[in-house]
C-alpha cells in the first residue's frame, strides 16, 4: 500500500496558473515548495523531511522540517529554526543526528526521536565534512579537514587564503587535506583514524564496525577524479592499505552485509572511460574484483539524496536508475548479475530511502505536470512489480 505524505502548499501559485489557463512565470516556479532531507526510520514507522520554499518578504528562502508517520502520513513539526543538514538517524532508531555550525565550523548534534533539544556532540578542532554512525550505534565516524597550525590560523586571517585556478574559467578555493576520525558516545571522545595526505572524499563502515572502506583523492583539481582511489583502513590497528592503483574514479561504497565484500561504482578499473559506470564488487582480502554487467541502460543515482543498499540476505543490490527521461527503482541479483525494475513510473523517482530491513521505502515521485510529493510503500522483490498499490491516504 502507498501512502502520500501530502507537502501543502507544494504548488499554490501554479495550481492557480493553471486553473486560469495561462502560461507559467518565474514566480510561479519560485513559489513550488521543495522538499528534501528525506530519511526514514529504521524500523519504517517515521518519515523525517524538510520543506523549503521563498519567503518574499525577507528575500530569502525558509526551511522547516517534520516527522510524518509511515502508517499514515500524518505529520508534525519537528526541530526549530536552528535547523541542520545531513540529518541520519541512529541504526536503533532512538536519535536523529545532524550537523549544524558553530564557530564557522559545521559540528554533530543529536536529538531523541521522540522529541527534544538538540545536543552538541562534538567540539572539534576545524570542520566536519560528513559522517556515519556504526551499526551498532555507539559510535559515530566522520570526516574532518586537517586543521591549521596556530601561525597557519594567523595568516589565513591576515589574508594568505590564495584561490587556485587549473583551467580557466574553473576557480577553486583553498582545500586542505581531510582524515577520519571518531566520536564515542559512552565516553565522549574523540579520536583519530587516519593520518594520510589525502582527501577523504566518502567511506562506509563494515557491518561488525570493524574496517572502513573509503574514496581518498590527492587533491581535488577540476576534472582530476580519477587520481582517486580505493582504501582499507582497519579500525583497532588503523593500518590503511591501498586497494586500487588505476586512473579511474571510483565511489558509492556500500558493504555487504557480511563484512567481505563491498560494492561500489567505476567505469573501469584500468582508466578514465567515458561511460555511466558499473557496478562492482570487491573482496579487499583477495583482490578480487568482478564487474557487474546487467545494469548498463542508463544512470544510477543521477539525482542527490538517492540511497544505494544491499538486502539484509546480500542477494541484491536496490538503487535508482535514469533511462531516457524516467528515474525508477531497480533490483540487481549480485550472484547471476541480473537487473530488474521494482517500479515503472513515467516521472522521476528521487529522495530515495529504505528501512533497515529494506521492505519499506520513502521516495519523492514527480512528472512533467506533477510536482514532487513524498511516498512510502512496501516494496515488492519480484520482477516488474510496481513500488506502489492502488490505495493511497493524505494528511
Amino acid at each position: 500500500m502507498r501512502i502520500l505524505i501530502l507537502l501543502l502548499p507544494l504548488f499554490l501559485a501554479a495550481n492557480v496558473a493553471l486553473a486560469a489557463k495561462r502560461p507559467m512565470t518565474v514566480d510561479d516556479q519560485l513559489n513550488i515548495v521543495k522538499v528534501g532531507d528525506v530519511r526514514i526510520s529504521p524500523n519504517g514507522k517515521q518519515i523525517f523531511y524538510s520543506k523549503t520554499e521563498l519567503v518574499w518578504e525577507e528575500n530569502d528562502y525558509k526551511s522547516s522540517y517534520y516527522m510524518a508517520s509511515a502508517k499514515d502520513g500524518k505529520a508534525t513539526q519537528y526541530i526549530g529554526e536552528a535547523g541542520g543538514q545531513d540529518f541520519q538517524f541512529s541504526p536503533d532508531g532512538q536519535y536523529l543526528a545532524m550537523m549544524r555550525e558553530v564557530d564557522e565550523a559545521p559540528q554533530i548534534f543529536v536529538m531523541p526521536t521522540s522529541g527534544g533539544e538538540a545536543v552538541q556532540l562534538t567540539h572539534h578542532r576545524g570542520a566536519i565534512n560528513s559522517y556515519k554512525w556504526t551499526p551498532d550505534a555507539s559510535t559515530i565516524i566522520f570526516i574532518a579537514d586537517e586543521p591549521r597550525s596556530e601561525e597557519e590560523e594567523k595568516e589565513h586571517k591576515l589574508g594568505a587564503d590564495p584561490v587556485f585556478v587549473d583551467e580557466a574559467p574553473n576557480g577553486k578555493e583553498e582545500e586542505r587535506f581531510s582524515n577520519l576520525w571518531s566520536f564515542d558516545l559512552k565516553t565522549k571522545k574523540e579520536a583519530r583514524l587516519s593520518e594520510a595526505n589525502l582527501m577523504v572524499i566518502e567511506f562506509d563502515i563494515s557491518q561488525d564496525g570493524s574496517r572502513i572502506v573509503l574514496v581518498g583523492a590527492p587533491d581535488n583539481r577540476a576534472n582530476y577524479g580519477h587520481l582517486s582511489e580505493l582504501y582499507l583502513l582497519e579500525i583497532d590497528s588503523k593500518k590503511m592499505t591501498r586497494l586500487t592503483h588505476n586512473e579511474a574514479p571510483e565511489g558509492d561504497l556500500v558493504w555487504a552485509p557480511d563484512g567481505k565484500t563491498f560494492a561500489y561504482r567505476a567505469p573501469s578499473d584500468t582508466d578514465f572511460a567515458l561511460r555511466s559506470g558499473y557496478f562492482w564488487i570487491m573482496n579487499p582480502d583477495t583482490g578480487d574484483n568482478r564487474r557487474l554487467e546487467a545494469q548498463n541502460q542508463g544512470a544510477v543515482s543521477f539525482l542527490s539524496d538517492n540511497e544505494t543498499v544491499w538486502t539484509e540476505d546480500g542477494k541484491y543490490l536496490l538503487y535508482t536508475e535514469q533511462q531516457r527521461t524516467h528515474s525508477n527503482l531497480y533490483k540487481l541479483e549480485v550472484k547471476t548479475d541480473e537487473a530488474s525494475a521494482i517500479s515503472e513510473f513515467p516521472g522521476i523517482v528521487t529522495n530515495v530511502r529504505f528501512s533497515k530491513d529494506r521492505k519499506q521505502v520513502v521516495y519523492g515521485y514527480e512528472d512533467i505536470t506533477t510536482p514532487r510529493d513524498l511516498y512510502v510503500s512496501e516494496i515488492a522483490h519480484t520482477d516488474n512489480e510496481p513500488v506502489t498499490g492502488s490505495a493511497s491516504h493524505r494528511c
